[in-house]
């Protein structure tokens, strides 16, 4: 019976440890992603498929479709200024991304008005976005890709300006 006891106490123990480990990594990247709520996120990819029509379509980007152009949007609870980023993985996490885009949001801020992007998927990687009110931003991909086609995903990050409080939400993509 002792012996029992013994191991469940090791048993948790390490598995605290584990536990403790797993969030210090999340708190040096992010932040707490629970109370921060991204209502909408959506795409339509460079073929003409909006992501609202779920998982019956893949999402595409070609950079030779359409002239690669694709539109990316969202709608948050924001109830303040937030910070907005899209980011590039090959999973369905901000940990590890690529940022292609950031921008603040809500109050006083423009892209409050018309949280939509204007992007362009290159020949040579690159994701170019722009706002709605002129806000240009450029980023290379190339070193997230080691097949084409593949699946990465886009994220749309949320964080609050004046908490920690953030969200996230990501979007498989097939790149090609």
């Amino acid at each position: 019976m002792e012996f029992d006891d013994a191991i469940s106490k090791v048993l948790l123990v390490c598995s605290l440890l584990i536990l403790s480990a797993c969030h210090d990594n999340d708190v040096e990247y992010y932040h707490d992603y629970s109370n921060y709520p991204i209502v909408q996120f959506d795409m339509i990819d460079t073929d003409g498929t909006h992501s609202s029509f779920g998982s019956v379509y893949d999402l595409n980007l070609s950079p030779y479709t359409n002239g690669g152009r694709f539109e990316l949007f969202w709608e948050t609870l924001a109830y303040g200024s937030y910070k907005v980023d899209i980011r590039v993985n090959t999973w369905p996490s901000p940990i590890g991304s690529q940022r292609v885009y950031t921008d603040t949001c809500g109050t006083f801020h423009l892209c409050d008005e018309t949280p939509i992007l204007y992007c362009d998927y290159q020949t040579d990687f690159d994701i170019a976005c722009e706002g709605v009110y002129g806000n240009y931003q450029i980023a290379n991909i190339g070193h997230l890709l080691s097949d084409i086609p593949q699946r990465l995903y886009f994220i749309l990050d949320v964080c609050d300006r004046d908490t920690d409080f953030c969200d996230f939400q990501a979007l498989p993509v097939v790149m090609e």
